[in-house]
């Protein structure tokens, strides 16, 4: 999937990211992805908080793991940076699960 050298791409917040050929990267190109997305989204905070919380989403095993850390990702920016940053920034994140998110709602019989 990535270089042995690298490879460079853009994220949502317009930062550029380069994946290292040690990383660990999921198989699921998808899901890799959405982790990235995460990660760019707590972009400008380095804090030791931040940074477990980059260590929880590198640890996701699945979509549903990432959408339940939503909240988390949420209240970190807020804390750091404002409410409305933080509302923009998850409602980006949002988009990502449209159409393959959890359901929230009761299952139909």
């Amino acid at each position: 999937m990535f270089g042995f050298f690298g490879e460079e791409r853009v994220g949502l917040w317009g930062h550029r990211k380069v994946h290292e050929a040690g990383r660990s990267t999921p198989r699921n190109p998808r899901l890799a992805h959405l982790m990235d997305e995460f990660e760019y989204a707590l972009n400008g905070l380095e804090t030791p908080e931040s940074m477990r919380l980059r260590a929880r989403i590198l640890c996701a095993k699945s979509k549903a793991d990432l959408w339940y850390l939503r909240a988390d990702v949420f209240d970190m920016i807020a804390l750091a940076m404002g409410q409305f940053e933080a509302q923009i920034r998850l409602e980006s994140l949002n988009e990502l699960f449209e159409s393959s998110g959890p359901r929230t709602g009761p299952i139909p019989l």
